[in-house]
């Protein structure tokens, strides 16, 4: 087995981003019984303040959502090759918000 690590792209840690918008979505979705289908900028910082407000998250979910929405815009500014960014670092953090949201979506579910 090689112990190279792979190295991420930006369309890849991307695509974990929009993931986790998506799962932020689905919470939103099954906390309030709506049926939303749109998980662009707006709509996530939407589905945080609402999620916030009811107590649903708690703040280091609050502020996860808040510097992934900041993270995912600097992944924006990569594809065009004006910054660099540590690919693994961003996904790791992404991993982390994703984790903690999956948690409330299963406490929903159980």
């Amino acid at each position: 087995m090689s112990n190279r690590k792979k190295h991420l792209t930006v369309s890849e840690v991307k695509e974990h981003y929009i993931s986790f918008f998506e799962r932020v979505m689905v919470l939103y979705n099954l906390t309030f019984s709506k049926k939303e289908k749109d998980h662009n900028v707006e709509d996530v910082k939407r589905y945080a303040t609402a999620l916030y407000e009811t107590g649903r998250i708690d703040n280091y979910d609050k502020k996860a959502i808040k510097e992934a929405l900041e993270d995912f815009a600097s992944l924006l500014a990569a594809e065009s090759n004006k910054w660099d960014i540590d690919f693994e670092y961003l996904d790791a953090r992404i991993d982390l918000a994703t984790s903690s949201i999956n948690a409330e979506i299963g406490a929903l579910i159980h």
